[in-house]
């Protein structure tokens, strides 16, 4: 797990060894504390936000907020900034389940 600055640079250099290797390689930002980007084998990246859900005994969940190409670095940044991602533990509706009480 690489840590760098994420620019345009690092994300097609990350893309290059990621072909060259065949594996799945991360990338997390410096700048901005939880942002990733997760480059596949086949060159497609996906962006993250890596987070601790569930207090001491909790685990580290990593959300995805998008994809790379459509989305760019900066695009990345405020959406993890202005609006990070919701886990089932924070969401505040219950899903309905046929068959359960109350339905």
């Amino acid at each position: 797990m690489a840590r760098a600055k994420i620019t345009h640079r690092e994300i097609e250099t990350l893309r290059t060894a990621s072909r060259r290797s065949g594996r799945m390689l991360y990338l997390w930002d410096t700048q901005l504390k939880g942002l990733g980007l997760r480059v596949l084998a086949s060159g497609e990246g996906v962006w993250l936000v890596q987070k601790w859900v569930g207090g001491r005994r909790g685990k580290m969940a990593r959300l995805v907020i998008g994809h790379h190409p459509p989305m760019t670095v900066e695009e990345a940044r405020r959406q993890a900034r202005t609006k990070p991602p919701r886990t089932v533990e924070q969401s505040s509706e219950q899903p309905v389940v046929p068959g359960s009480f109350g339905v």
